[in-house]
């Protein structure tokens, strides 16, 4: 029986392949938009907090029965989930694949994107499938982390004068265990010597990565929803099949999706005319 879609769909400010960062297989969203990757993983701990209690019982289970029992249905690193149930001493790593909940997220084009495209195009939509802590994100998506020397350069506007899929990585952020930023890495939200530690901070506050490998990535040819628009201007909206209906259309792109149809169809839609993909 297929699990109840829950939609998360927002206004995208600008689309440079860095937010998300659709390559290498795998869509991220690792910065940016921190209260939807911040609800996703809350919402997760809270199912996975339930399931414990009610399979295991806190006050009848060891600590080292309930990471035995807890392994039935997390595939992965579940300590920090112990932990948070038991109020144990806090391990900032989780890495889990979500395997009986459906949450996507839907990136539409905001006022400036549709200034080159069809306003609330679909620029893209994912399946979460795995959440990731920046520590772990870190260490397990080299590949995601931007090649700095294009951002050593002097650009007028970095985006428009990108050419490579290798400069867009959003395996930025190198934090330590107090969630302290070690090293960060230029790129489109750090060109040069920008850092902001403000903007870090937002990013951090997200308290997870989240990963899809089911996903679909329009960019530049961004899919025209017609007279789609999002409920309201707020930071985002909340989609469900009970509550507040996913457009049939939207839905239809979940179910191709879901077929494993192509990832990645378009360039990002701020990128140079040259700009090649993987």
């Amino acid at each position: 029986m297929r699990k109840e879609r829950k939609l998360y769909a927002y206004k995208m400010t600008h689309d440079t392949g860095f937010a998300p960062n659709p390559y290498f297989g795998v869509c991220t969203l690792a910065c940016c938009k921190p209260r939807i990757r911040r609800g996703i993983a809350n919402h997760l701990k809270a199912c996975c907090k339930n399931k414990i209690k009610a399979e295991v019982g806190a006050k009848s289970w060891s600590k080292a029965d309930c990471m035995a029992r807890c392994n039935e249905y997390l595939s992965s690193e579940h300590i920090s989930m112990i932990n948070d149930v038991f109020d144990l001493s806090h391990n900032d790593k989780f890495d889990w694949k979500i395997e009986d909940e459906e949450f996507w997220v839907a990136g539409f084009a905001g006022k400036y994107l549709s200034k080159k495209i069809a306003p609330n195009s679909l620029v893209y939509l994912m399946k979460v499938t795995d959440i990731m802590s920046f520590t772990t994100y870190w260490e397990s998506f080299k590949e995601k982390r931007p090649h700095e020397n294009f951002f050593l350069k002097q650009h007028k506007n970095p985006a428009l004068e990108n050419k490579s899929y290798l400069n867009c990585g959003d395996n930025i952020y190198d934090i330590n265990d107090k969630n302290e930023v070690k090293r960060v890495l230029r790129s489109f939200h750090y060109v040069q010597d920008t850092f902001d530690k403000s903007t870090a901070d937002k990013d951090l506050s997200g308290e997870c990565v989240l990963l899809s490998r089911k996903y679909r990535y329009f960019g530049e040819d961004a899919l025209n929803m017609g007279n789609f628009e999002l409920k309201s201007d707020m930071n985002h909206n909340i989609y469900n099949e009970s509550d507040s209906p996913i457009p049939t259309k939207i839905k239809d792109i979940m179910d191709d999706i879901e077929a494993g149809t192509e990832s990645v169809i378009g360039r990002p839609i701020q990128c140079h005319s040259e700009f090649k993909g993987e």
